[in-house]
């Protein structure tokens, strides 16, 4: 107590006054109100980022969002870009050295897209919703394992075996690449068209429908 008396001995007299007014109530229940204000409204913000409409990923801003978006649409298209590599150089009958780089450039790609692969689920659930991080689990990682196989079967076939030991493929050899590349292909023309309307919410040329709200 007597340390509360010192407190208000020194107070200055206006400041006394003004606390026993019906004023100083009145400012301190505003104070209080615009703090508990603040908090709801960061709260609702919170919750309207998990009930708005789906939206496309934010690339290029300067944003914790779009940092985490531009480096996910990286890793993907550079492990696109390396299987195509990869493809075209095994079809044109490169030589077993380029062949070689192009392969270990895609497994490079394919390694740091699977050292990131759960931040990329968690990612994509924080910032974008649970059903594109469940599209991401259930349809681009399974697509994505399947270009993988697609890929080991063309490095593994006989034609690669040999053009390593200095061969010449023969006519069914080369028959059985074309096959091979073929799924290829097919595997990285149809993750292609997955990941831009994933990422950018409608298929190419086609920005009139919203694919991720379905």
């Amino acid at each position: 107590m007597a340390d509360a008396e010192d407190t208000a001995d020194h107070d200055p007299g206006w400041l006394v006054r003004f606390r026993k007014t019906g004023f100083f109530v009145v400012a301190v229940f505003v104070g209080v109100a615009l703090a508990e204000l603040g908090n709801i409204a960061d709260l609702v913000g919170k919750s309207w980022d998990r009930f708005k409409t789906p939206e496309a990923f934010a690339l290029a801003e300067a944003t914790a969002k779009s940092q985490f978006s531009d480096q996910f649409a990286q890793r993907a298209w550079r492990r696109l870009f390396w299987a195509d590599n990869f493809h075209a150089r095994v079809m044109n009958e490169a030589p077993i050295v380029d062949i070689d780089s192009s392969w270990n450039s895609y497994i490079d790609a394919d390694a740091d897209w699977n050292a990131n692969v759960m931040i990329s689920i968690v990612g994509v659930d924080r910032y974008y919703g649970q059903a594109r991080s469940e599209q991401l689990e259930g349809v681009i990682l399974p697509a994505f394992l399947g270009l993988d196989d697609s890929l080991a079967a063309l490095r593994r076939s006989a034609a690669i075996k040999a053009m390593r030991e200095g061969k010449e493929p023969t006519a069914e050899q080369k028959g059985e690449v074309v096959v091979l590349a073929e799924s290829v292909k097919r595997g990285t023309s149809d993750l292609r068209l997955q990941l831009y309307a994933f990422i950018r919410c409608f298929a190419p040329g086609k920005t009139a429908e919203n694919l991720c709200a379905k």
